[in-house]
């Protein structure tokens, strides 16, 4: 068997964006689509390879974000953690643009979404996994190893070991 690439040409799609998390859904079979930077990055989308056809499932929280560590969990819950963005404010001499981190985390399913417990600290650029036989999420990003118990909704730090080395 070859595996090759096909061009579809669903009518119906989200409006170009990059920078965003795409994970697929075991349960629902579709591959989901969310925060980035783009034209109308505003909704959470869901793709069914089945049927090649993309479907809105509403507002998206994490529009332009990017850097979200992202995983789903058995239950089918997306977890999106941190991310990064540009944000405009006014000083005195006009509009600046600055980039920031968000310590965020939101849950998302069937298009919902909702914030659970922030991070203590903002991040952007770390990955996440899901350790389905303990139900945990685990978050790592700039040796900060974070565990997330789904079950209690409760964030446990694990400290990096001790390389002798100056963090200055």
């Amino acid at each position: 068997t070859v595996n090759r690439w096909a061009r579809v040409t669903p009518p119906v799609s989200p409006p170009p964006r990059g920078f965003h998390e795409m994970i697929y859904d075991a349960g629902s079979r579709r591959i989901i689509l969310f925060g980035g930077l783009g034209d109308d990055p505003e909704n959470t989308w869901a793709f069914d390879p089945a049927t090649d056809s993309w479907e809105s499932l509403g507002p998206d929280p994490l529009v332009e974000r990017w850097g979200i560590g992202s995983v789903i969990d058995a239950s089918g819950t997306i977890h999106a953690i941190g991310g990064g963005g540009l944000m405009a404010r006014q000083t005195g001499a006009g509009s600046i643009t600055e980039m920031r981190y968000s310590s965020e985390v939101w849950l998302g399913a069937d298009g919902e979404w909702s914030r659970a417990e922030d991070l203590p600290g903002e991040v952007a650029g770390g990955a996440a996994a899901y350790d389905e036989s303990r139900d945990l999420i685990v978050f790592y990003v700039f040796r900060v190893t974070a565990l997330f118990d789904t079950q209690n909704g409760e964030w446990t730090f694990i400290d990096p070991p001790d390389t002798g080395e100056s963090e200055e």
